[in-house]
Formats: C-alpha cells, sequence, structure tokens
C-alpha cells in the first residue's frame, strides 16, 4: 500500500464478511443464496409423510435433511436477475411428481426431432414452439457459475468448487450480468428425461474431462445440463 509520513504501509484490506455481490460486484447486503434454487429443492419434499425431507446422499452419509446447499453470496437485485432469467422457468417446466407434469418434455412431443432413435432424439430448441431458449441457457450457465466461485457445505457434506478457469468464470459472469455474451468456446446441452416417471432428485454440479474438453453438468428433476468448455 501507499506510505504514510511514518512510513509504515497503510492497506486496504477486505474481509471475507464484506458485503460485495458476488455477480455485479457492488458492495450491498447479501441474501444467503442457493445453489440450485429452492423452489426445485421444494420438489423433492414429500409433505404426506411424517418427515417430507429429502435424502441426502453422499460416500459418507445417507440420512433425510432440510439443510440446502446455501451462502451469503448475491445482492437482492441479481437474486431477482436470476429468477426471472431462467430459474422460475426451469421450475414450472421441469418434472413435477405431485401431479405428474413435465412441461418441456410435453413441448418436444409435439415437435420433429432433427435424429431420432427408438425412443428418443435430438431436437433443434428454437424449432419447438414454446421452449425458452435463453433461459435455459442462462439457467445452466447460473449454476456451473456458482458451482465454480468456492465450496459449498450441506451439513457435514461439502462440495467443492468446480474448475472452470479465470477466463470462463468472468465471461460468464459477464453473460449473467447482461454485460456479455455466452463464451464463444462454449456449448449449453439440455438432456430430456424419456422415463415415464424420472428420478426425482438434485445432482450437485460435478465435472468430467472428454479429451480436450471440459463438461460440467447438473441435474434436476427430469433434465440433465450439460456446459462443455474448450476451444474445440
Amino acid at each position: 500500500g501507499p506510505q504514510d509520513g511514518s512510513g509504515s504501509s497503510r492497506v486496504m484490506r477486505v474481509s471475507a464478511s464484506s458485503d460485495v455481490c458476488a455477480l455485479c460486484l457492488k458492495t450491498k447486503k447479501l441474501r444467503d443464496s442457493h445453489l440450485v434454487p429452492a423452489g426445485i429443492l421444494r420438489l423433492l419434499r414429500d409433505d404426506a409423510l411424517k418427515n417430507p425431507n429429502p435424502f441426502l446422499m453422499s460416500v459418507d452419509h445417507v440420512g433425510q435433511t432440510s439443510s440446502q446447499a446455501k451462502q451469503y453470496l448475491l445482492c437482492h437485485g441479481c437474486e431477482q436477475r436470476f429468477n426471472r432469467s431462467g430459474e422460475n422457468w426451469v421450475i414450472n417446466h421441469c418434472y413435477h411428481e405431485s401431479d405428474g407434469t413435465f412441461r418441456l418434455r410435453d413441448l418436444l412431443k409435439t415437435a420433429v426431432p432433427i435424429l431420432s432413435g427408438p425412443g428418443r432424439g435430438a431436437y433443434d430448441a428454437s424449432k419447438v414452439t414454446g421452449i425458452d431458449i435463453d433461459k435455459l441457457i442462462y439457467f445452466s450457465a447460473s449454476v456451473i457459475w456458482r458451482a465454480s466461485l468456492r465450496q459449498w457445505r450441506i451439513q457435514k457434506q461439502i462440495y467443492k468448487p468446480i474448475h472452470i478457469g479465470p477466463k470462463y468464470q468472468e465471461e460468464l459472469r459477464l453473460f449473467l450480468l447482461g454485460q456479455g455474451s455466452f463464451p464463444q468456446h462454449a456449448v449449453s446441452i439440455v438432456y430430456v428425461s424419456t422415463s415415464d416417471v424420472p428420478p426425482l432428485m438434485v445432482e450437485y454440479p460435478d465435472s468430467l474431462q472428454d479429451e480436450d474438453r471440459d463438461i460440467h453438468r447438473f441435474y434436476v428433476p427430469g433434465i440433465w445440463f450439460h456446459v462443455v468448455l474448450g476451444e474445440n
């Protein structure tokens, strides 16, 4: 830091509790932000049971819990940006066990696939009426970006940060903030379950490497989201 008259250094420090929003980088009061939206996690509850909470399953622990992966990360304005730009649409269109609805899959049933096989197909989402591509891409990017920033915890279960590198991290931040485009060397892919009853679960983000590409993925009821990063 700059030197004062006494020869000592004046250093500006930002503590871990500073109210700096990770998205807009402005100093504001932070909200207790979820890694995966609370609205999706509520779909895992069964209020007909004495204990309605979902099971947390890991290598070290299996048990029901109401705890969720969350921490102080975003300001109210950025939380609302995430809600309206992707989260609400995905919550409404993923699989709902309570009434058996799966609106995203229903949209595909009336569409013509560009590739098809037994019981499955690939679709050009831009040609499927009712699918909001921007919201699917935004939601996928927002979860992967959050997972890359720091570790997340549910009770004793720790989810380490996924590694996307500072370049993609900043490109995704600007995209999510509305100040940049989706990264040039990135692809967002959505897989929709063909099962009559898709797995009612949430899988937090993880990563795998395929040759010179990194695949970052997570699951919400009925839908796998993949973000593929790499110059090739």
